[in-house]
């Protein structure tokens, strides 16, 4: 059923007679008419009784009436939806997250984006930075957050949120073959930091 036609049946069952209901939507009397039949002969039963000048509501034509006004009731509820949504009021948001830093900086966000945005439902997703990126990439994320080191080129537009600082750290290294200044060299050759 097309939701002008729920529109039209609305308005016969309120004003219960084709003439005036025809006058409420702008529409002529054969319009409401041939509308009527049409239905009436699609499902095999009547909807509305004929005495006089006036029509009432058969008891199939009140179960009709109620399709109508949950059919108009959801419309009229996806439309406030999609306004809102426009404005930036209401949405959803889908955020990936890593296990390690994601959650934690999560946490530090969220309350402040749901003060500002109550109405948005966020949806989480956990994974590994790499299927996470893709994901973002095909559309099925709308961001994530994750760690990434220092030379990666990411070609998504991306905001650097911290800078994150990674030690060596230990217990005494005394009689074993290697000493903790061992790893610190290592980590010059492959990090070029110099800093301690």
């Amino acid at each position: 059923m097309e939701m002008k036609f729920a529109t039209y049946f609305m308005a016969i069952a309120k004003y219960k007679n084709l003439s005036r209901a025809a006058d409420y939507l702008f529409v002529s009397q054969s319009t409401l008419s041939q509308f009527l039949a049409r239905e009436e002969q699609e499902l095999g039963v009547k909807l509305v009784s004929r005495d006089r000048n006036e029509l009432s509501l058969t008891w199939a034509g009140q179960l009709y009436q109620e399709t109508c006004r949950n059919m108009l009731e959801l419309q009229e509820g996806l439309y406030k939806h999609l306004a809102e949504a426009a404005l930036s009021k209401t949405g959803r948001l889908s955020i990936g997250i890593t296990p390690q830093w994601g959650g934690e900086m999560f946490a530090e966000i969220y309350p402040i984006f749901k003060q500002k945005y109550p109405e948005f439902l966020v949806k989480l997703l956990e994974d590994t930075t790499k299927p996470l990126m893709e994901q973002v990439v095909q559309g099925s994320l709308d961001m994530a957050i994750l760690a990434v080191s220092e030379d990666s080129s990411l070609t998504l537009p991306h905001v650097r949120i911290c800078r994150e600082e990674l030690v060596f750290c230990g217990t005494d290294f005394s009689g074993r073959n290697i000493r903790m200044q061992e790893f610190f060299w290592i980590s010059i050759e492959v990090f070029g930091h110099q800093e301690i």
